[in-house]
């Protein structure tokens, strides 16, 4: 099943396999947050609850999300976490880079997720 959840034309649920597959679960592991899932309560990240304060911990979150991530894609080997946060906007980008665990290539792949905060806007 692919991530997010799609219909086909033909009205079928959409299904990814391989590195598409591998590349959905990331993103799905990353953009849930920690403690969400009550049957589950170690599956996810930090990144979403944590936006301000990764601001000043970058590197916390980066191992935060690299442990997620090997934790709960088992078919993923983390290669690196890159973490831009823009401390005037409020905004975070986590680009995950993954290899494929049974490919015999170098080959990496990448996944960006961008998170942010809602800003409160006062007119007169």
């Amino acid at each position: 099943m692919t991530f997010p959840f799609e219909i086909t034309p033909s009205g079928k649920v959409a299904e990814s396999d391989g590195v598409q597959s591998m590349l959905e679960q990331v993103q799905f592991v990353v953009s849930t947050t920690l403690g969400t899932r009550a049957m589950r309560p170690r599956f996810g990240s930090q990144v979403g609850s944590r936006v301000l304060d990764t601001m000043a911990l970058p590197d916390e979150i980066r191992d935060s999300v690299a442990e997620s991530v090997e934790r709960e894609v088992p078919g993923a080997q983390v290669v690196s976490v890159d973490i831009n946060a823009d401390q005037d906007t409020g905004t975070l980008e986590v680009t995950v880079w993954v290899s494929p665990r049974r490919e015999a290539s170098d080959r990496t792949y990448s996944v960006s997720l961008n998170f942010g905060r809602v800003v409160e806007e006062t007119r007169p």
